[in-house]
């Protein structure tokens, strides 16, 4: 009696196409409560980081979806992180302009 060991899926075969940024705005616009398109665009993206400078690139698109899905308290957390980052990376004039970014944002 011989037992054969499962076949399990390729990773590559679970994995669904990254969704385009329009496509996160508009989930999260619509239900900010349901990530599972921003969750999808954050790991494929995050995969693509290699360099502190594509983090930083990354966490300002992260502002920047949030802010066009009119999450603004989220994007203005999220801006501040990126200019912190920015901070610590000597970057003075993206630090400026990311905390300014921040501080345009309002909400209720």
């Amino acid at each position: 009696m011989s037992f054969e060991k499962p076949k399990l899926p390729s990773p590559a075969a679970k994995r669904e196409p990254m969704p385009t940024k329009a496509e996160v705005i508009a989930a999260l616009a619509a239900n900010p409560e349901d990530l599972v398109l921003f969750n999808r665009y954050m790991d494929a993206r995050e995969a693509e980081c290699k360099t502190s400078e594509d983090t930083l690139t990354l966490n300002i698109e992260v502002a920047e979806i949030l802010r066009e899905a009119g999450l603004n308290a989220a994007a203005h957390v999220a801006f501040l992180d990126a200019a912190e980052q920015a901070y610590q990376e000597f970057k003075h004039d993206l630090y400026e302009h990311l905390k300014a970014e921040a501080n345009k944002l309002t909400w209720e």
